[in-house]
This record gives C-alpha cells, structure tokens and sequence, in this order.
C-alpha cells in the first residue's frame, strides 16, 4: 500500500495514522507523532507550508 493510499484511508476514517500503527510503533515514536500533529495543528496553513519544506529539506540532505 503506498502512503498516498494509507493517508486517504485515514482522513475517510477520520482517524489518525498512529492510532492504526499504534502495535507496530515503539511508545517513543507515538508521542512524537502527536506531539508533531498538535504543533501543526496549531499554526497557519502558510507556516505549516514552510515545516513542510523543511522537513523536506532535511529528508534530501545527504551527510
């Protein structure tokens, strides 16, 4: 299943990707999930464009 898909199926099921990988993920890594997802939801949709990019960003750089 590709992420495009696995993310369509979560906004109809208006459910959050980590509550269906909550038994495949390491405690850790779930609350970093909501932690991410509460500091976006709290922003503008320009400032959450540039976090994007960012994060894009960090994801191509090669060390």
């Amino acid at each position: 299943m590709t992420r495009r898909v696995f993310i369509d199926i979560c906004k109809a099921l208006k459910i959050s990707p980590d509550y269906l990988l909550q038994d495949e993920l390491e405690e850790n890594e779930i609350s970093t999930i909501r932690e991410i997802e509460a500091l976006w939801e709290e922003v503008s949709p320009s400032k959450q464009a540039l976090a994007l990019a960012v994060i894009k960003a960090a994801l191509e750089y090669k060390e």
